[in-house]
């Protein structure tokens, strides 16, 4: 069955989160202060690893692999926009 579910990001350069394999990314907003991704999937799916890239406004891009824009959150008057790795792995 598949269901949402949601799941808290650092502000961070890098980061590595855990999703079932068949996880379709659907929101990321700032919820009490805290940067969140919603996705969409079914729960007992095998477990997947996933890199999340997060930058500042201005912030350089420079020699990173492959990334897919997911959404941008402002926290506290910065505002932060998050990638995903284009492939994930087990």
């Amino acid at each position: 069955m598949r269901t949402i579910f949601k799941t808290k990001l650092d502000i961070t350069d890098f980061q590595t989160i855990e999703l079932p394999q068949d996880f379709k990314i659907l929101h990321i907003a700032n919820q009490n202060g805290v940067p969140c991704i919603w996705y969409e999937c079914t729960h007992d799916m095998p477990l997947v690893y996933l890199d999340i890239y997060c930058f500042g406004t201005g912030y350089r891009m420079d020699n990173l692999p492959a990334m897919v824009y997911i959404g941008t959150v402002q926290i506290d008057g910065y505002v932060w926009h998050f990638y995903r790795a284009q492939t994930w792995r087990r």
